[in-house]
């Protein structure tokens, strides 16, 4: 994931050998696609980093002095530390307590309001009602953490107010900032603007597309896409693909009429 990519990007950063293990076929399977996984991959050997992907971890043990990883294809790592990225569930114990409902977080609406009167709840232990999901999600971002909470803030004074921000995200590896906008679940289709292989001097953009509308977009050192594709996807405009991978074509225009 993210946190373990941007962790070894600091580490190379400090000289130190880096291998990562990677479960899935590729890195960021779940939240991206091919072409931002396949350059982040080369992104991460060109730094010197060691990417083994499909690599399930057997264990760790102590070997004199150090740590041994044992993975399935029997291939042994000895490390000086091991950092274990591989996601964290919802605390929800203050919220059981209270009685309030709970489903993979605690379950609010679009206010912040939970199942039991007075009690509010925001951030990413909260499931709440999301238009670009289609439908509940938890979301961990701080984009998100943020501004909910300056909603559930506004109701708890008597300030009605709903949450209905597009999320977003970024991540910073070396000196590349990767941000992106709406939610990619589902997608069947995607639209690349810039060339991935020539990132490091021009950038690039992964549009994604569910039945012909645009949901998400990821962007590699490109913030007029960007800022572009969050409003796009905020208002729910789709521009034509042709002109979404046209680079003769401002992103600003896309939001004309």
């Amino acid at each position: 994931g993210y946190i373990g990519l941007e962790a070894a990007a600091v580490l190379r950063k400090m000289e130190l050998e880096v291998t990562v293990l990677e479960m899935a076929p590729r890195v960021l399977a779940r939240v991206t696609s091919e072409v931002l996984s396949d350059y982040l991959t080369s992104l991460h050997m060109m730094h010197g980093v060691s990417i083994k992907t499909s690599t399930q971890v057997n264990g760790i043990q102590d070997h004199e002095g150090k740590l041994q990883v044992v993975c399935n294809d029997n291939a042994e790592y000895l490390a000086d530390f091991v950092l274990v990225g591989i996601g964290v569930g919802p605390n929800t114990t203050l919220a059981e307590t209270a009685g309030v409902s709970l489903d993979d977080g605690i379950v609010v609406d679009e206010k912040g309001c939970t199942s039991v009167p007075h009690i509010f709840a925001a951030g990413d232990c909260t499931r709440h009602p999301n238009r670009f999901a289609g439908g509940n999600v938890r979301l961990e971002s701080v984009q998100n953490a943020n501004d909910q909470a300056r909603v559930v803030a506004a109701n708890m004074v008597g300030k009605a107010s709903i949450y209905d921000a597009a999320p977003w995200f970024w991540s910073d590896q070396y000196d590349i900032k990767l941000q992106m906008a709406g939610l990619n679940s589902n997608y069947d289709s995607t639209v690349t603007r810039g060339d991935p292989t020539n990132a490091e001097n021009e950038g690039f953009c992964v549009f994604y597309l569910r039945a012909g509308e645009l949901v998400a977009v990821d962007s590699v050192a490109r913030p007029k896409e960007f800022m572009a594709g969050k409003q796009l996807i905020a208002r729910g405009i789709t521009p034509d693909k042709a002109n979404i991978a046209d680079e003769q074509i401002e992103p600003a225009s896309w939001l004309k009429p």
